[in-house]
């Protein structure tokens, strides 16, 4: 998973690799840099997102959905979905994979969720929903009212 990350004065990919816990070579890799740059204050590039709600696993030779899977004791389908993947999908040496941590659980909305459903079938409030979402992405055209 990643963020955008605005950069700020006197920082160079070396001192926000430091302060993310990451290192250059993957801040370089995901913002397409080649050799050395200087940030710009102000500018925005991609960063991971340090969460501890996923660990990141890297697909060895030989791994399947449902080796990984066993292996962390989760459900293959919901290995997939957090991933984007179908059940055709093919995963590949060195892909990086989100892994569900166990100390939370989750659930992927259906069609014509709302926030309210949610909440319902999970037997949380609205706000307890919120607190552990603090990005929940709308889809094109939905209506929000406000007052």
């Amino acid at each position: 998973m990643y963020k955008i990350y605005q950069v700020e004065v006197n920082e160079t990919l070396e001192s926000i690799a430091n302060k993310l816990n990451t290192n250059v070579d993957t801040l370089k890799e995901i913002n397409g840099i080649v050799g050395n740059v200087s940030l710009m204050p102000g500018s925005f590039i991609i960063v991971p997102m340090l969460d501890d709600r996923f660990i990141t696993y890297i697909v060895k030779d030989g791994d399947t959905i449902y080796k990984i899977s066993s292996k962390y004791n989760i459900d293959p389908n919901l290995l997939l979905e957090l991933n984007g993947l179908g059940t055709e999908s093919f995963i590949y040496p060195n892909q990086e994979l989100m892994i569900p941590n166990n100390n939370y659980n989750y659930y992927i909305t259906e069609s014509n969720d709302t926030i309210f459903d949610v909440a319902n079938k999970l037997g949380k409030s609205i706000q307890e929903v919120l607190s552990t979402n603090e990005r929940l992405f709308l889809e094109p055209g939905q209506m929000i009212i406000y007052k």
